[in-house]
């Protein structure tokens, strides 16, 4: 564990760096773990110009966690409305896109306060409920979910086209 709590901050686009070699590692790590839907990327995971429209989104957050003064993690979550229909719920979601933690520096709660703090910003923005997807063989991240709460809405199957 850490002895301090990392801190958490909005990301900017000085960050670049450390935010694509984050964006690097959960790439590779969904195209070990579903090969057939995900492919590894020698290039930068994300265009510069990807991020700074990413960062400048109104309904999109990117966080980043800092120890030791270097970016080691980051949540990327965004707010979705429930489209107006007579069937639906009207709700405002907040959809977790990305969470990762260095490998380096895993296990020391990091990802646990990223967690936290995309919560608040969810709540901060009118969300409702937090959701994410977690890719099937990834089962480190979703024990990791599931001891912050984090229960099955829905299964997605797919099959043979």
């Amino acid at each position: 564990m850490l002895v301090s709590p990392p801190r958490i901050r909005a990301a900017s686009l000085a960050d670049y760096g450390a935010l694509s070699r984050l964006w690097a590692q959960v790439d590779a790590l969904h195209a070990r773990v579903r090969p057939d839907y995900f492919r590894s990327n020698d290039g930068e995971p994300r265009s510069r110009r990807e991020v700074e429209e990413l960062l400048a989104a109104r309904d999109t957050a990117v966080l980043a966690a800092v120890a030791d003064e270097q970016v080691v993690g980051l949540v990327e979550v965004s707010l979705h409305d429930t489209p107006r229909e007579p069937r639906l719920a009207e709700r405002r979601r907040a959809h977790v896109v990305d969470l990762v933690v260095d490998e380096a520096h895993r296990r020391r709660g990091i990802g646990r306060a990223l967690m936290d703090a995309a919560v608040s910003w969810a709540r901060q923005h009118g969300a409702t409920d937090v959701v994410l997807t977690v890719w099937a063989g990834n089962n480190e991240a979703e024990a990791f979910y599931r001891s912050l709460g984090y229960v099955p809405i829905c299964h997605v199957l797919g099959g043979p086209a």
